[in-house]
């Protein structure tokens, strides 16, 4: 089985305490997931991070080097920004989890 690989584009509180572990844990669990790029404006945010995740602080350059190697983004920015994230991701033909609101 092939494990789909994705990237978190916005570390902030949301992601740190529920998407980003929930995926640790799916990834331990089922094996079936990896997170391979998280992405936020804040550089301090990537200083707890295993040392396999690719960390960014601007999500076009994270869509530009990883985008031919992931399945899915998970946007949970905050939600001014979900629209030019979620496009820029479709465009480079990932699937996109988004928090709500989906845009503003």
């Amino acid at each position: 089985m092939r494990k789909l690989r994705g990237a978190i584009i916005g570390y902030g509180f949301i992601a740190t305490h529920g998407h980003f572990p929930a995926y640790i844990e799916r990834m331990r669990t089922q094996q079936d997931v990896d997170i391979i790029a998280i992405c936020d404006i804040c550089p301090s945010r990537a200083k707890d991070l295993p040392e396999n995740i690719h960390f960014y602080e601007n999500y076009q350059e994270l869509l530009d080097r990883e985008g031919d190697n992931l399945d899915f983004v998970d946007v949970a920015t905050h939600a001014g920004a979900h629209a030019e994230i979620i496009l820029a991701a479709l465009e480079k033909g990932c699937h996109v989890l988004c928090e709500k609101p989906l845009t503003t």
